[in-house]
């Protein structure tokens, strides 16, 4: 087995893997604690370093804690606050000090390493209220770093500021609008982890999916059109892992499963490095041809 890629998430001097675990789907899909803690044991395992989780994904702090309690040394804990539970906003200071709280009593931390503020409207944050309780949150111990899960203005405007040091974003074949962002950050020495990274698996599909989330990017997918026999013959989903795992600026790139087996498989490709340059130009100009106007999917 080919050693995990290493990369340093930014300014915050933590080696992070170059692919990491998004754990939303054992959180919110029927998974058992038990199917949850042999997946997270086992990923680790594997190399990756990474785990994400939210304030908003249902059992899946509460699976973490339990499961990887014993080895909270060897792996970055990421988790993100500003929703409850049920996806209702909750981004008052006193809303979200009582979300910190909850998350790390579920996730059975005294602090984790990097705390995201999830997915918040421009004018609220422009306020600083939202950023204020972060700050105090560090200020506490309660996190290391802090930062933004956001996309699109959110996004440009929170890089531009003096005081987060990661950001989560969406970047993937099928959504590039961040792309010129996040070289920005990487070059303001942001640590960047990237979302939706295969694009919720649409790429390569011939029929439109059953799942309302994956379909979002099934409009795009067919828009775009991309010619593979120009690509050569990898399989779509690890030429879309492979496309947003090693896109500039990039230091880790989330993928969620609730299947082992996928994240091997995910592992492996990530492992075969970048694509060539001529199928990264490929994909590239598809998304500018088709959908140089399209916003960032949140």
């Amino acid at each position: 087995m080919v050693a995990m890629l290493k990369r340093t998430l930014g300014r915050t001097g933590i080696e992070v893997s170059a692919l990491g675990f998004g754990a939303e789907p054992i959180g919110r899909r029927g998974v058992s604690a038990g199917t949850a803690a042999n997946l997270l044991n086992a990923l680790l395992d594997e190399g990756i370093n990474v785990i994400d989780t939210a304030s908003a994904y249902g059992d899946s702090e509460d699976y973490i804690g339990r499961a990887l309690a014993h080895r909270r040394d060897e792996f970055t804990l990421v988790t993100k606050c500003g929703w409850t539970d049920d996806w209702q906003p909750a981004r008052s200071p006193r809303q979200l000090a009582a979300s910190i709280d909850r998350s790390l009593q579920r996730l059975r931390v005294d602090s984790v390493d990097v705390l995201l503020l999830h997915g918040s409207p421009l004018d609220e944050l422009k306020t600083g209220e939202a950023i204020a309780a972060l700050e105090k949150a560090r200020k506490q111990g309660k996190t290391r770093f802090i930062g933004i899960s956001d996309d699109n203005e959110t996004l440009a405007y929170s890089v531009g500021l003096e005081v987060f040091d990661v950001i989560e974003t969406t970047f993937n074949i099928c959504d590039q609008a961040n792309a010129r962002t996040i070289v920005e950050a990487d070059r303001r020495r942001l640590g960047v982890l990237i979302k939706r990274t295969i694009a919720n698996a649409v790429p390569g599909r011939t029929a439109k999916p059953a799942r309302p989330y994956a379909r979002q990017y099934w409009p795009r997918w067919q828009t775009m059109n991309i010619d593979k026999s120009a690509i050569g013959d990898l399989p779509w989903l690890e030429t879309a892992l492979r496309f947003a795992t090693f896109a500039p600026g990039a230091h880790c790139a989330l993928v969620g499963s609730a299947s082992l087996e996928h994240i091997r498989r995910n592992i492996r490709s990530a492992e075969k490095g970048p694509l060539d340059h001529s199928a990264v130009n490929l994909l590239q100009r598809a998304f500018l041809n088709t959908g140089k106007t399209w916003p960032a999917l949140r």
